[in-house]
């Protein structure tokens, strides 16, 4: 496939600068600039590639969305609410909307990689 095709098809975050928000390096995914635009009013959704450092963690917070985290690479410690949990590779995880959540990576040399999945179904 040529080269300016290929873009139409495939997006590659590998030699792209990600974006630094919630203690974490951000590639979003979706929506997809000038391509695919995934956010609505109603059902909205988007998608982050997400790489938590070493030895680094997310501020507790909340927000009006649902979300679900599918863990490529590493192990974390996820707090929902009042519920601890350690989440490995190839777990899925579902945030509910507006659910208080915090998550840290313990490691000192691997980091936490995962695929962020947000979307909103109007609000409740």
């Amino acid at each position: 496939m040529h080269g300016s095709a290929k873009n139409q098809f495939v997006k590659s975050v590998q030699n792209t600068a990600p974006s630094h928000e919630y203690n974490c390096k951000l590639w979003r995914l979706f929506p997809w600039l000038n391509r695919i635009e995934t956010l609505k009013e109603i059902n909205g959704f988007g998608a982050i590639w997400v790489q938590l450092d070493p030895d680094h963690h997310v501020e507790a917070h909340q927000h009006d969305e649902e979300e679900a985290f599918i863990v490529i690479q590493g192990n974390a410690t996820l707090t929902i609410e009042d519920n601890i949990f350690e989440i490995h590779p190839k777990d899925v995880v579902h945030i509910p909307r507006n659910a208080m959540h915090q998550l840290s990576n313990h490691s000192k040399v691997e980091p936490f990689i995962m695929i962020d999945l947000y979307w909103d179904q109007g609000s409740q």
